[in-house]
């Protein structure tokens, strides 16, 4: 099984970016829809994989307290 890595290439701007699923129990306080995507802000494959931890943690950690009760970051829901 392939590991889930997140990572997207924009099909029009090339530009890597971040995207994983919303848990269906957050969708609604989030106001998204299905899908979290933030840009990575590079072209280059390498420095999107260097970038991707970091912002992987910070989501989860939001989604996690989301889903504890606490308040859902402005980030996520703009």
């Amino acid at each position: 099984m392939a590991a889930m890595t997140y990572l997207q290439k924009h099909p029009k701007t090339g530009i890597y970016r971040f995207r994983r699923s919303i848990p269906p129990e957050l969708r609604d306080r989030i106001g998204k829809g299905v899908q979290y995507v933030e840009s990575l802000g590079t072209k280059d494959c390498k420095e999107a994989k260097r970038l991707l931890p970091a912002v992987a943690v910070r989501v989860q950690k939001e989604f996690d307290r989301a889903l504890d009760g606490g308040a859902v970051d402005a980030a996520l829901s703009s």
